[in-house]
């Protein structure tokens, strides 16, 4: 299923636009200013940041060889 998010403020690496993005699953397949597409879902996002490709930095790893303790 398509997804349409418009009007987001897109966060690259070297600035921030204010653009509407495509995705199919979970791929970002458009990115562009006003998209006329038909999409099964429409998310208006505008003044909302969107981060493509953003891994969660709150992640819990464990490395090998180290003791897991519940708080």
């Amino acid at each position: 299923m398509k997804t349409l998010i418009k009007g987001a403020k897109v966060v690259n690496i070297d600035k921030i636009t204010e653009a509407d993005v495509l995705l199919s699953g979970e791929k970002i397949i458009k990115v562009g200013k006003n998209l006329k597409v038909a999409a099964g879902k429409t998310i208006e996002a505008k003044g909302k940041y969107l981060l493509p490709g953003l891994i969660d930095v709150h992640t819990h790893l464990r490395t090998p060889g180290e003791e897991y303790k519940e708080d």
